[in-house]
């Protein structure tokens, strides 16, 4: 019995390895270098791999189906050559995949088994051909395992050697490499002071306590000409050389460097360089910095008094508008506006939208909603538009947060694989690249983010206006009187619940400007400064309709005729129509 069972077993193992076809076998040729790594090692040239793999394809009496070359990191799964070499896979267009080593396919154990359950999928093999891994049999398939396990601690064993080095070059007061600072060159890991942009500089750190914002020190750094830093990579590529921006301020403010000390993860350390700007300086701009952070911490969308916010919205790049504030020094009192998001984090270049003084468009609106907001209509309409459109409104933006957050998940994963491909090497080249490609990322983080915290806000608002029509009925009942005493919060629920959208199309440095307004339900006014201002003595004119259909019922505002602007032929509009109307008005002083 002893003897047929190693029989029985050493017949399975042979037949198992057998080829899968008989007839021959069609290799497809896969070979990747990166800019960091081109002609380094046995096999990275582009050259040497494609020799081994033919002359390996021959031995083993393969043909070659097709070359596939890729010129980028092999942190990432996201490559041209890789993508078509996968998608021949499934069209069956060849039998084996065939590389020189494991890391040509992937640096990452993760991304590996994709790609190989990919193959797998689709009765494909893999063969690494200088390290004996060969997928279409089980020793082939275990080596690979141990391969890819060892490979993954190595690179952390390489991570956390390279961290140490460069914490204990931080504590001797070298520079870590990396974004050289404007002000500064670098010579053997030292910094060196740049007298042609340390002047620059100065004018910064001086600019920014004469100026209200980091945005108005790059607006004036950008007219007067100046530009942020020149950098010559090792491959001969010019980086910098742009417009200034709040960020770029910002992080030369913050930048302890320039006081003789050398940063690194959160710990200080005192340099072995010369400092740009004096402690007493910095120490200025430092607490000016703070000031204004705990400033915009109080006027985020939660802590913010505007009780529009996530209803506003800019007419010119669609950003939802965000607070501003500023303080008059002369009375100590502070003064919001509606600001475009978009123009907020960036410079007024980004957006021509002006600011709206809080205090005017707020009591604009509260005047418009105490004279229709009693009419019964209206709320029948209001309360059927509401519960018609929530089902399916949540459902949507349900989606779309899901899909932002996919989205919000692949940027993360691609920081986190330039970062870690940072950590692996000792000396990165081409540093510019990969933070050009860092900031890009946290860019485009902080922009799907926003997106998310918008969708966030609009379910919020299809929440608040789940409303019973009784109870929406009593509270409007006395609108004005109520609203003048409820918290932020209440507020802001009443004013989601009665408007859909309210968008500026003020222009900055224009003296007139429109805002549009939308009612639920379709609603929207036209209407000259000083008609609005007599909005709170008009009588509404209520006319017979059928109660509960916004496109039914007719809601009669009169106004004087000059007040309609051009194209109106009457003084009243059905409720339904005045979705196609504007709100318009003088910019405010």
């Amino acid at each position: 019995m002893y003897i047929i069972c190693i029989h029985r077993r050493e017949f399975m193992r042979r037949k198992i390895d057998q080829p899968k076809n008989p007839e021959t076998k069609k290799a497809a040729i896969y070979c990747r270098v990166s800019t960091y790594n081109q002609g380094q090692g046995a096999y990275s040239s582009l050259d040497t791999q494609k020799d081994l793999l033919k002359s390996y394809a021959k031995t083993k009496g393969w043909d070659i189906y097709d070359e596939y070359i890729d010129t980028k990191t092999g942190t990432t799964i996201d490559r041209p050559a890789l993508n078509r070499l996968l998608n021949d896979a499934k069209s069956k267009k060849y039998n084996i995949v065939l590389a020189t080593k494991l890391d040509r396919i992937s640096r990452s154990m993760k991304d590996f088994y994709e790609i190989n359950e990919a193959l797998v999928k689709d009765d494909i093999d893999l063969v690494l051909a200088t390290q004996s891994i060969d997928t279409s049999s089980s020793m082939g398939r275990f080596n690979r395992n141990v391969l890819m396990a060892f490979a993954e601690f190595e690179r952390d064993m390489i991570a956390e050697r390279t961290r140490e080095k460069l914490y204990s070059q931080a504590q001797k007061g070298y520079w870590g490499g990396g974004h050289v600072l404007l002000g500064y060159d670098v010579k053997d890991k030292k910094l060196i002071v740049n007298k042609n942009e340390a002047g620059l500089v100065n004018k910064i750190f001086n600019l920014y306590l004469q100026q209200p914002s980091t945005n108005k020190v790059a607006e004036i750094l950008n007219k007067e000409g100046y530009i942020t830093k020149i950098r010559n990579t090792k491959s001969g590529k010019q980086t910098g050389g742009k417009v200034f921006n709040k960020e770029v301020v910002h992080d030369i403010l913050r930048n302890r460097a320039y006081i003789g000390q050398i940063p690194f993860h959160g710990e200080t350390f005192k340099g072995i360089h010369d400092s740009i700007i004096d402690d007493s300086l910095f120490k200025k701009v430092q607490e000016r910095l703070d000031l204004s952070a705990i400033d915009n911490k109080s006027t985020s969308i939660t802590e913010s008094p505007l009780t529009l916010l996530g209803i506003t919205k800019c007419g010119h790049c669609g950003s939802l508008l965000s607070t501003s504030s500023t303080l008059k020094m002369k009375t100590n009192k502070r003064y919001y506006f509606y600001k475009c998001s978009k123009a907020a984090h960036h410079t007024k270049t980004h957006c021509p939208s002006r600011d709206i003084p809080a205090d005017e468009l707020e009591s604009i609106i509260l005047k418009i909603m105490s004279q229709i907001i009693n009419n019964d209509e209206f709320l029948d309409a209001l309360v059927n538009q509401i519960q018609g459109n929530s089902g399916s409104d949540r459902t949507n933006i349900e989606d779309e947060i899901q899909n932002l957050k996919t989205n919000l998940s692949e940027v993360t994963g691609q920081l986190s694989n330039i970062v870690h491909h940072m950590s692996l090497t000792n000396e990165i080249k081409e540093p510019d690249v990969l933070l050009k490609k860092i900031h890009e990322l946290e860019n485009r983080q902080d922009d799907i983010k926003n997106s998310i915290q918008e969708k966030e806000l609009q379910l919020e608002r299809i929440d608040d206006t789940n409303v019973d029509s009784t109870v929406l009925r009593d509270v409007m009942g006395d609108f004005v009187r109520l609203y003048g005493g409820l918290p932020k919060e209440e507020k802001k629920r009443l004013n989601h619940l009665i408007f859909a959208e309210i968008t500026s199309n003020f222009k900055r440095g224009e003296t007139t400007g429109e805002i549009e307004i939308h009612i639920r339900g379709n609603g929207a006014l036209k209407q000259t400064w000083d008609d609005l201002k007599q909005v709170n003595q008009t009588a509404l004119v209520r006319t017979s309709g059928v109660i509960g259909s916004a496109d039914k019922t007719r809601t009669c505002i009169p106004f004087p005729r000059n007040g309609i602007t051009a194209g109106c032929s009457k003084s009243y509009f059905t409720y339904n129509e005045l979705s196609n109307l504007l709100l318009t008005f003088p910019c405010f002083n």
